[in-house]
Formats: C-alpha cells, sequence, structure tokens
C-alpha cells in the first residue's frame, strides 16, 4: 500500500524489524526496538510509538494467543501496525491501550475491545485522507 515514508521502504520493513533477535540480543536491539525507530522516522506521534513498542514487546513476552501476536506486528514487523497508526491514529491508540491493559485480551471487564480496521481499502482511504499517497489496489 505505501512504499516509502520519510525514508521508511515499507516493503523492507518486515525483514529488518524480524531479523532482530527475540532472545539474547543487544539491549536495544529487539524486534520492538527497531519498530520504534521506524515509527519514529515516518512520524508516528510519541505516544504512539511507545504503545507499539509496548504491544509488540508483551505479545511476545507474555505469550499471547497467536491471533494477537500477528496483530501486535510479530509476523509482519509491524507494518500493519504503521499503517493504522498513520491513518487512524486514534483508534490505534484505543486498541493498543486496551491489549496492554487487558494483557492481549485475557483480562478484560466484559466490554467490546476497541477496534481499528485491517481492511486494505479502508485503510488506504483513511491515509489518503489523511494526505499519504497510497498505489491504487487492484
Amino acid at each position: 500500500m505505501l512504499g516509502v515514508v520519510n525514508g521508511v521502504d515499507f516493503g523492507a520493513l518486515r525483514d529488518h524489524v524480524l531479523a532482530a533477535p527475540l532472545v539474547d540480543g543487544k539491549f536495544g536491539d529487539h524486534p520492538w526496538d527497531r519498530w520504534a525507530v521506524a515509527a519514529e522516522q515516518v512520524g508516528l506521534p510519541e505516544r504512539l510509538v511507545a504503545l507499539g513498542r509496548a504491544v509488540m514487546r508483551e505479545a511476545h513476552q507474555h505469550g499471547w494467543a497467536d491471533g494477537v501476536q500477528v496483530e501486535a506486528g510479530l509476523l509482519d514487523g509491524g507494518v500493519l501496525m504503521l499503517t493504522q497508526g498513520l491513518a487512524l491514529p486514534t483508534n490505534a491508540a484505543a486498541r493498543w491501550d486496551w491489549l496492554i491493559g487487558s494483557d492481549g485480551g485475557r483480562n478484560t471487564d466484559g466490554a467490546a475491545p476497541p477496534r481499528v480496521t485491517r481492511d486494505p481499502a479502508e485503510l488506504a482511504a483513511a491515509l489518503k485522507a489523511a494526505g499519504y499517497q497510497v498505489a491504487d489496489l487492484p
């Protein structure tokens, strides 16, 4: 959907983030750290950078359910999370806050969790509305 934003190549981001070690890595060079650097570079607000980093880290360290780990960027290197943060920052913040507060959905009060779209067409429209140039979907 996005090519390069502020020097971050979204196509290469997955490999760069996921090549970082999950265990026994150097301090500051885990997947969530690499993601946070990219998130800062593309221009996500500081709060979203911190939240997104925490979501990715907690998903791994707390062994969140597989589907939540996917949502937390541990399969795509956080590309979807960056896209959501750029396109729908308020929705992304609400969802990521909920994930952290509920330990990945394990501890809920029964209320419906906040949602943020994963639909490529909806994200493309939101990115365009936010002023980003996006490729047309086939």
